[in-house]
């Protein structure tokens, strides 16, 4: 009997590419070709695709937005993209939305393409197929540098390959006694998780926290769906977990670095503020002194104290712009007290009630740090007083030996979290980003005219590991 072809669909704009793809890889897999989204999804609909190959870079749609737009109707398919220039927002929104497997650049080996073609439909074959196929795929099973696992309804572990042991090390005479709710280092993650399995059988590359049995923080990638009895009851769960630690932490070392750029430009702006225009304008304020002092010129002396006053709003405007662009007083004084001069400096203290409360104790931080949790706090107050109009702000520090912990809180008009786009305005963005970046956690509470509220934590050994990555990478 002949065996059955892997079934692959490449996307590409450029037809000379589709006709080299097929040239290459016909002989191994029956492979379909498309000149456009719309035209791979017609495909789809027809076709049982085990793998999709798309560019990135496509007219009308990308790459990503295409894979993002077929996941509800065809889960299965291992989903790869190709680009000809590595751009890292391309790859976070490749691997966040369109939930590729793999993301390879242009050109591309012949061989090692055929490789990561052959290794990815080990992995749609088990994403589609019950346990009944484990026997058949038990090679694969303990073979493979990605955890396999099989849990049982109560979520208890009943298989697991060697990769699975290694990643989450779990003592193989404990690993029925283990249940993989365990592993979340995030409550959150866990109920949202447990949501997704209530509406759907399956999870595909869902990134998620997680913590292995000897307390090691690790980020992977989950796909996992639900197995079925011949009533249709499910009694488990199969799936693999990725582990993409590392990525993320070039991925975070990425956006500490692009934040760093941007503080370091911002104390550029400021400095050429503060010397230049700053030192002019108190020579003409000096100067105007000098001649209210000597023009005894009742008319010339009401406009020469007018112009001192506009110049005193002026240099008094300027202060507060440099203080934006670059507080000084945190290397002097530190985080705490710079925030509480954020607090005297910008905002009528009559009109609005600001509360700054920490520990006499709570220590010091690198500075790139410590101006990231300011440029939290900078944003959340900005955005309380803008758009929220809060008369009261709350912001609470703590720190143990394991993390800090930061409380804001206001009682403005508030949001609705749960509302589609409700919190994807470029600053909110900003603010995960920053948390994030530092293997932090950041739980958002709002609603309507009820005032919100940021709680976030960021483990205090993840700012040593941040240094030694950086070490390590530059």
């Amino acid at each position: 009997m002949k065996e059955k072809k892997i079934k692959v669909l490449y996307v590409d704009d450029e037809i000379n590419n589709l006709v080299s793809f097929k040239a290459n890889y016909r002989k191994f897999y029956d492979i379909y070709t498309a000149g456009s989204a719309d035209e791979a999804i017609k495909i789809l609909n027809k076709n049982d695709i085990h793998i999709i190959i798309t560019d990135q870079l496509m007219p009308k749609t990308t790459g990503v937005q295409f894979l993002e737009s077929i996941i509800e109707k065809h889960p299965y398919p291992i989903r790869m993209i190709l680009s000809a220039y590595a751009d890292i927002e391309a790859v976070i929104e490749a691997v966040n939305k369109g939930h590729i497997y793999k993301y390879i650049m242009k050109p591309f080996e012949v061989d090692a393409l055929k490789k990561t073609i052959d290794e990815a439909y080990s992995i749609y074959t088990f994403r589609k197929n019950d346990t009944q196929l484990l026997d058949k795929y038990r090679k694969i099973f303990e073979d493979s540098n990605e955890a396999f696992f099989i849990v049982d309804k109560e979520g208890y572990f009943t298989e697991l390959n060697q990769a699975g042991f290694n990643l989450l090390k779990i003592p193989s005479n404990e690993l029925h006694s283990v249940r993989i709710s365990e592993l979340f280092r995030n409550v959150n993650e866990l109920n949202s998780t447990r949501e997704l399995f209530s509406k759907n059988n399956y999870l595909i590359d869902l990134p998620l926290q997680f913590r292995d049995m000897k307390n090691n923080p690790i980020e992977v990638l989950v796909s996992c769906n639900k197995i079925f009895d011949d009533d249709g009851e499910t009694i488990g769960y199969q799936g693999i977990i990725r582990d993409i630690t590392k990525h993320k932490e070039t991925q975070n070392l990425v956006i500490r670095t692009i934040v760093e750029t941007q503080e370091n430009e911002r104390k550029r702006i400021a400095k050429d503020l503060h010397d230049s225009i700053g030192q002019q304008l108190s020579v003409i304020k000096f100067h105007l002194a000098t001649l209210l002092e000597t023009d005894n010129n009742f008319k010339n002396n009401l406009l020469l104290s007018k112009s001192s006053d506009s110049l005193n709003s002026v240099l008094s405007d300027l202060r507060s712009i440099c203080f934006d662009l670059m507080p000084d007083t945190i290397t002097t004084f530190g985080l705490v007290e710079t925030i509480k001069q954020l607090c005297r400096q910008h905002y009528s203290l009559d009109k609005l009630e600001l509360n700054v409360d920490a520990p006499q104790d709570f220590p010091s931080f690198n500075k790139s740090f410590e101006l990231s949790i300011f440029r939290i706090v900078q944003e959340f107050i900005n955005n309380s007083v803008r758009h929220g109009k809060a008369t009261k702000i709350n912001i609470r520090f703590e720190c143990d030996l394991n993390r800090i912990g930061i409380l804001l809180k206001d009682n403005g008009r508030g949001f609705n979290p749960n509302k589609p786009n409700s919190t994807s305005g470029m600053g909110l963005k900003n603010v995960y980003s920053r948390v994030h970046s530092y293997y932090g956690e950041i739980n958002v509470t709002s609603e309507p005219n009820k005032g919100t509220e940021f709680v976030i934590f960021i483990p205090v050994n993840s700012l040593i590991l941040n240094k030694e990555i950086s070490q390590n990478i530059l």
